[in-house]
């Protein structure tokens, strides 16, 4: 395993979801819902959109080479950031 790779994807993933929009709609259902139904939702949602999002990326870089995943990732970073 390189830790190198599952730090930096660990740590990119926590930062951009700290008070998201998902993050405080978590928050409002757990305070109005059980604590314990809410995690298991939310985490569970977030596992299955983590699939969809590594077998994607599987499949799209069959398709296109790495320096042209990099250039749309940036691209949709500043899109997305605006």
């Amino acid at each position: 395993m390189n830790w190198n790779i599952f730090a930096a994807t660990f740590w990119l993933v926590f930062l951009a979801e700290l008070g998201d929009k998902t993050q405080i709609a978590v928050m409002l259902q757990s305070a109005v819902h059980g604590r314990s139904i809410v995690f298991i939702a939310a985490s569970l949602a977030l596992v299955l959109s983590t699939v969809l999002g590594v077998f994607l990326g599987g499949v799209i870089s069959k398709m296109v080479s790495e320096r042209v995943i990099h250039g749309v990732g940036g691209v949709l970073f500043l899109v997305f950031g605006a």
